[in-house]
């Protein structure tokens, strides 16, 4: 700590501050019975002792009176940015120093087959409060650690942009970061199945696949556990019974070409679902 009477700083000025803990670090204190003026100019150049982090910083105390050029912050030590404060009130310059924020982040997987389900997850430096994916097919998400499913085969750029409470703001982009290759097992084409007609105890569902196949169905009472793909070729429940299943049965359908099937004799009123699952 330093203690003179006044400083006049100009331009070229340059100071040199080692910041440790915010309680011991370097600063200047103008204190003196003749006037401690200060003109503020120049650059102060920060590096880092012991203990240094976020936190802020008294750089210069005075009892005088301010003359306000501007200070310019030049070197900070790597992985922080820092504001120079001017508290008038306490007669200080200080230094608010936070972790700068850099935006990042992971996906688990990044290849497989469509529809490919991912887990993305934000590894940004710093302490972001918001944030902004773009998952390179049309979608976004404002979640901090979203799940996306790509149906469509191709290759997909994603991007994160981060921003924080003190008004810092990042993006990480990542090129052709997610590969999703065409599924060999049966799709359905887009918009099917559908559901074309109710009548007063049966409604007829429109059906169109990428490949022929066998297309097997069951029909449960809403709430019911769902079924696995061999449950509902083997006409059964999630429980691996019948008692539960209203209506089974299956089609040959062949590829990218519309099937209607009628489902009958249901109870009025009363809430379905329709469960589908194809072999070739």
């Amino acid at each position: 700590m330093s203690e003179v009477a006044a400083v006049s700083l100009i331009p070229c000025s340059v100071l040199e501050f080692k910041l440790r803990t915010t309680s011991t670090s370097d600063k200047i204190v103008l204190d003196h019975i003749g006037g401690s003026d200060l003109i503020a100019d120049g650059t102060i150049n920060i590096t880092a002792g012991t203990g240094f982090g976020a936190g802020l910083y008294d750089l210069i105390t005075y009892t005088g009176t301010l003359t306000n050029n501007g200070f310019v912050l030049g070197t900070m030590p790597d992985g922080y940015t820092g504001t120079i404060v001017y508290n008038t009130d306490e007669k200080k310059i200080q230094l608010r120093v936070v972790i700068t924020l850099v935006a990042d982040f992971t996906a688990t997987p990044t290849t497989g087959n469509n529809p490919l389900y991912v887990e993305f997850s934000d590894t940004s430096v710093g302490i972001p409060n918001s944030w902004l994916w773009d998952f390179g097919d049309g979608t976004t998400s404002v979640l901090q650690n979203p799940t996306h499913t790509y149906d469509n085969p191709g290759t997909y750029t994603v991007s994160l942009e981060v921003n924080s409470i003190d008004e810092q703001s990042s993006t990480s982009t990542k090129i052709d970061y997610i590969t999703v290759n065409k599924s060999n097992r049966p799709q359905w084409v887009s918009g099917y199945p559908e559901l074309c007609a109710v009548y007063d105890r049966k409604f007829d569902v429109c059906l169109k696949m990428d490949k022929d196949v066998r297309c097997y169905y069951v029909i449960l009472p809403a709430g019911s556990k769902t079924p696995t793909s061999a449950q509902i070729i083997a006409g059964t429940d999630a429980y691996d019974v019948e008692l539960n299943v209203k209506q089974q049965g299956s089609t040959v359908l062949t590829a990218y070409t519309e099937k209607r099937i009628t489902v009958p004799y249901l109870i009025q009123e009363t809430t379905y679902n329709i469960y589908f699952a194809a072999k070739p």
